[in-house]
């Protein structure tokens, strides 16, 4: 059995599918199917062939199909339109007045902030799964 570090289901949500998703990877059958406890192979194994759907796309989330966007797979709503403004600091006797001018409005991408997320931990991901198939081919 492989114990998984806390951060390796962090992209899977609901919590619910993490731990359905755990058990799959666990789960002798799965293991027999792949051939070695390689975590990274088992991850694909149930991406490609496993009949739930949710525990495929999981396993997508960890580790995409080839082509995939970076966000396949996740919903972080829509882009947030916000209004800048330029503030502008004018003397006026001892202090100061601070005006306001409206400026165009700005479109914040979520995905941006999203896309370092999500790379982040699958890049975590992949270096622990490296780390764990190195590890059992030097007991090998």
């Amino acid at each position: 059995m492989i114990e998984y570090p806390s951060f390796f289901f962090r992209l899977v949500r609901p919590i619910d599918v993490a731990n359905r998703l755990n058990l799959a990877l666990n789960d002798p059958e799965t293991i027999a199917a792949v051939g070695v406890e390689d975590p990274k192979m088992l991850v694909e194994h149930i991406r490609d062939h496993h009949p739930d759907p949710e525990l495929k796309e999981a396993a997508r989330k960890l580790f995409p199909y080839p082509g995939d966007s970076v966000t396949a797979g996740f919903n972080f709503g829509p882009s947030v339109v916000t209004t800048r403004r330029i503030a502008l600091a004018i003397p006026h006797g001892d202090g100061f007045i601070e005006v306001l001018i409206p400026a165009s409005p700005v479109e914040l991408d979520p995905n941006s902030g999203a896309v370092a997320w999500v790379t982040c931990y699958r890049e975590m991901v992949a270096d622990w799964c490296a780390a764990q198939r190195e590890e059992r081919l030097a007991a090998q």
